[in-house]
């Protein structure tokens, strides 16, 4: 969107007052035009930057002639953008909308796409996201609730014609409790509690439910980290909520001295041999906490898949 061709400027001086705390009652702002051969650029940055102490784990976004809008990490090579920025294309379509203030993303953020469609949402407090929600490329719709990665955040999928596949919430350590739903009727299809990258590894509870809203399957997981082995007693029911089948899981979890997993896997009670049987991922893990090896099992049986 910024392959500059006879790029001109245009400064028009626009001195706007923010009521903000923690910054001066009136900043002056000038308004920046910057032509490009697939649109324009029009945005707002300081006359003269205010005397601030900038925070190192924040963005800021300045702009100079000469380098356009760059941004930096803690600190600004330029005046900072201070108001509302807007981008339109070579047909004069609004296609994005933002602001800023004194260098930080703040307020509302949206995008267009040619047509007018919307294409991402967003909102900002001095530079933090506190709500995001765009269109992936399978054109489902992801919507963040809270800053990404931090307790409390919810993440929800939708379809495109906006009907909920799934939503996480974000506990403490990285921890997040997920609920899938049913195409279509939106209705709770299955809750659990998981932790490691992607939600790998399911630790807690477990239970799954028929679209008429009744428990398919009832169990455990051994709560504990990267694990992902049933423990206990699991039920599955028909889909008239009668009992249909049971079995009894147990976990076996040995650890090194300084405390990481060595190794993590899990047996299943063999009722006819009275015998527990390895079953499951079986993960072994060197003393440093990496991953070594694994293998899987079936009713004591090593598989292949």
């Amino acid at each position: 969107m910024k392959k500059a061709f006879n790029i001109l400027i245009f400064i028009y001086m626009a001195f706007t007052s923010f009521g903000q705390t923690n910054a001066p009652k009136t900043t002056p702002a000038k308004e920046v035009v910057i032509p490009y051969t697939n649109g324009k650029e029009v945005f707002h940055i300081c006359v003269t930057n205010p005397q601030m102490i900038f925070d190192d784990k924040k963005e800021y976004f300045w702009y100079t002639e000469f380098s356009k809008i760059k941004s930096t990490k803690g600190g600004s090579g330029g005046n900072l953008l201070h108001g509302n920025f807007k981008f339109y294309d070579e047909n004069g379509n609004l296609r994005h909308d933002k602001n800023y203030y004194l260098g930080l993303l703040d307020g509302s953020e949206k995008s267009w796409d040619s047509l007018g469609n919307i294409t991402s949402q967003a909102k900002y407090n001095k530079g933090d996201n506190i709500y995001l929600k765009f269109q992936n490329k399978e054109k489902y719709w992801v919507e963040f609730n809270g800053a990404m990665f931090t307790e409390g955040t919810t993440r929800k999928i939708y379809t495109s014609y906006n009907s909920i596949i799934s939503e996480e919430k974000m506990l403490s350590n990285f921890r997040q409790h997920t609920k899938t739903f049913y195409d279509y009727s939106g209705k709770l299809k299955e809750e659990y509690t998981s932790n490691g990258i992607g939600g790998e590894y399911r630790a807690g509870k477990y239970t799954s439910y028929y679209e008429n809203g009744k428990i398919e399957v009832d169990g455990q997981y051994y709560d504990g980290e990267y694990t992902n082995v049933q423990v206990g007693t699991w039920k599955w029911y028909k889909s008239d909520g009668t009992i249909d089948a049971t079995e009894i899981y147990k976990a076996e979890i040995e650890k090194w001295d300084n405390g990481e997993i060595k190794v993590a896997g899990g047996y299943i009670f063999d009722n006819d041999n009275n015998a527990w049987l390895k079953y499951g991922e079986w993960r072994w893990y060197t003393d440093e906490g990496k991953y070594q090896s694994s293998k899987k099992y079936k009713r004591g049986i090593e598989v292949t898949e």
